[in-house]
């Protein structure tokens, strides 16, 4: 399941998922980003998961627009996981 985090004025939709864990039992959170491209015909999107901020799906996104967009997720990745954690909590 997937949550809205934020609009950017791009009109880039941030979403992030709940609490998972990796194959080591670490906590990581999906987040996955959306807009409609330029001939509104497609999407561009961005997948990254938090605290690696390892990207596992690009596509539309400069490679500008894709280091800023790591980047302003990363400097928000606290926020995302509490909100996360309380999804986990209201979900039991």
């Amino acid at each position: 399941m997937l949550c809205k985090f934020a609009t950017f004025p791009d009109g880039t939709e941030v979403n992030y998922s709940e609490v998972m864990h990796d194959d080591d039992g670490r906590e990581m959170v999906r987040i996955y980003m959306e807009r409609g491209d330029k001939d509104i015909r497609d999407f561009d999107t961005l997948e990254v998961y938090v605290p690696s901020m390892k990207i596992t799906k690009q596509s539309g996104y400069t490679q500008e627009e894709t280091e800023w967009l790591v980047q302003h997720i990363e400097s928000l990745s606290d926020m995302i996981f509490e909100m996360a954690h309380e999804l986990e909590d209201t979900e039991r």
